[in-house]
């Protein structure tokens, strides 16, 4: 299939997107050995000579079509989105979303893949593959239609920030340490530069006093020091030569591409990016000249264009997290309201568990086969729940939303995994929908936390702080200890739970190890939230204020 003309317009990508979906299912055929052995005699027969396409030649070349699609696919959305950067920004950044997730998926790879097994008839492993294609191509779809395009564009950028931010941070760390080798090596070349001067005078007093027959003394004191300064300068003479000038610049290079990596990140940032690409080219210079002074021998000179660079390399860093905060103040309200929703749903949701669990699971603990596959089926439907939770997650974690709330979300998750494997096991005891009310209680308490957690942050000077700024802040102090003390509860209940457990036991297993092992991990959740919260909220509460 060829499409003449690729529109711009969202039910263009729909199509395309489609069509592919569609491509993707018809690509896995599986064939009728007999009826195919069948057809394929009758050539073989007409003409020896010709080779037989066998069942796995058809499946294989059906998947490389679709190989070959997604490979165009894939170089129209780059191209498009070049081209509509300046008239279209919206469909511009959309196509480019589309392209990294599609890159990053490995979408084409594992249709090669596919299209391998397809072609060795090793039908079992090509429809995993399949499934898992087909799941990637329908969230690209999805993707390209987003109606919340906007939300998707900054949380691209902010992870394209903290991208840069990581690596600049690895950039600076390296160029402080060729800075201080540089440094060192300036100094012994300094020292040794001095004690030849040193030298070269010593010689002419000694030289002169000679002559002099009554200045014996001052002569031997002059050679003494003579021989001290030699055996200096012999010394700082042997540490300057294991200074490796050439593995210098080369460690220079190295960390000046890093930087070229980095300055390109940042440009694709566009506008938001622009100053500290400034600082990024900047830098990049002062590398080179430093690369220069470095094959020359010049380390003094080296050393004071790495400190440019590292200066640089700072103030862009200064640039980039003030434009990751700029963009988390504009997505937290987004965030609030996603979080909420999410929480309200999964709430909805663990309920109706919850009441199909205390219907059925006293008919599976009779032996209802019947019974026992609904729990099954509860188990799927829990574990969809969990993977709203592991979004949330995600989401929170990235947007840095909350300090309590990321971890008080994992600590239900966890909960909600362990019910799933028990209905997926066919539990549906009393303890596990004990378990499921715990988790409804848990998603509350969470829900009414967030409606009580503001937005907006607190602006850092206290002299713009009003009544209704210390107020918004005191809200924030308490929904987050509410989140805390919602952790430490659990908690609680949890070692207690592992104690009595440990008291059956004569001696202690693999499983109540792991099982202490994890409540003390949730301890140090709850412990590194009450501290940051300390650290980061105490100057805002009204006595600080």
């Amino acid at each position: 299939m060829r499409i003449a003309r690729f529109g711009v317009k969202r039910c263009g990508l729909a199509v395309w997107t489609a069509f592919l979906l569609m491509a993707a299912v018809d690509s896995f055929v599986p064939p009728r050995p007999a009826a195919a052995a069948e057809n394929q005699a009758k050539p073989a027969a007409q003409d020896e000579k010709a080779d037989p396409v066998t069942p796995g030649d058809v499946l294989s070349f059906r998947q490389a079509k679709v190989a070959a699609e997604m490979t165009e696919l894939e170089e129209r959305m780059y191209r498009l989105s070049e081209a509509l950067k300046a008239l279209e920004p919206e469909n511009s950044s959309r196509l480019m979303l589309g392209l990294k997730f599609a890159r990053e998926e490995l979408i084409l790879h594992q249709m090669k893949d596919a299209q391998q097994m397809l072609g060795t008839l090793s039908l079992g492993e090509a429809a995993v593959e399949e499934k898992q294609l087909l799941s990637k191509l329908q969230r690209l779809h999805d993707l390209l239609l987003a109606t919340d395009l906007d939300f998707q564009v900054q949380m691209e950028r902010l992870r394209q920030i903290r991208e840069a931010l990581r690596r600049l941070d690895k950039a600076i760390k390296e160029e402080a340490r060729e800075r201080q080798s540089s440094q060192s090596t300036a100094d012994k070349q300094k020292e040794v530069e001095g004690l030849r001067k040193k030298l070269a005078s010593l010689a002419e007093l000694i030289a002169k006093q000679k002559g002099q027959t009554e200045s014996a003394e001052k002569l031997a004191a002059l050679e003494k020091e003579r021989e001290a300064a030699e055996k200096a300068l012999r010394r700082a003479e042997e540490e300057l030569k294991q200074a490796n000038f050439a593995a210098m610049q080369r460690d220079q290079a190295q960390n000046r591409r890093l930087n070229e990596g980095i300055t390109q990140l940042v440009r694709d940032l566009g506008e938001s990016g622009a100053g500290a690409l400034r600082e990024l080219l900047r830098a990049s210079g002062s590398m080179s000249g430093a690369e220069g002074q470095l094959g020359n021998q010049q380390a003094g000179p080296a050393g004071e264009m790495q400190q440019q660079a590292l200066d640089s390399l700072k103030y862009a860093r200064e640039q980039l997290e003030e434009e990751a905060e700029k963009l988390l103040e504009q997505l937290r309200a987004e965030v609030k309201r996603r979080v909420m929703e999410g929480l309200t749903l999964m709430l909805e949701k663990q309920t109706a568990v919850r009441e199909s669990t205390e219907l059925v699971g006293p008919k599976a603990a009779a032996g209802s086969r019947q019974a026992l596959t609904a729990l099954t089926g509860l188990g799927k439907s829990q574990g969809r729940i969990v993977e709203m939770a592991n979004e949330l997650v995600t989401l929170v974690e990235e947007t840095e939303f909350g300090i309590a709330l990321p971890a008080a979300l994992l600590m239900v998750r966890d909960a909600m995994l362990a019910v799933h494997d028990s209905l997926a096991d066919g539990d549906g005891s009393a303890k596990v929908v004990a378990a499921e009310k715990q988790i409804e209680s848990d998603l509350q308490a969470l829900l009414d936390a967030m409606k009580q957690l503001p937005v907006s942050k607190m602006s850092n000077r206290k002299a713009q702080r009003g009544p209704r700024d210390r107020q918004r802040e005191l809200n924030r102090m308490i929904a987050e200890l509410k989140m805390i003390r919602l952790l430490q509860t659990r908690t609680n209940q949890r070692t207690a739970a592992v104690d009595e457990s440990r008291a059956k036991l004569q001696s202690l297993s693999t499983a109540i190890k792991d099982e202490i092992e994890a409540v003390a991990d949730q301890q140090d959740f709850v412990r590194e939230a009450t501290e940051r919260l300390a650290e980061e909220r105490g100057d805002e509460l009204p006595g600080g204020m």
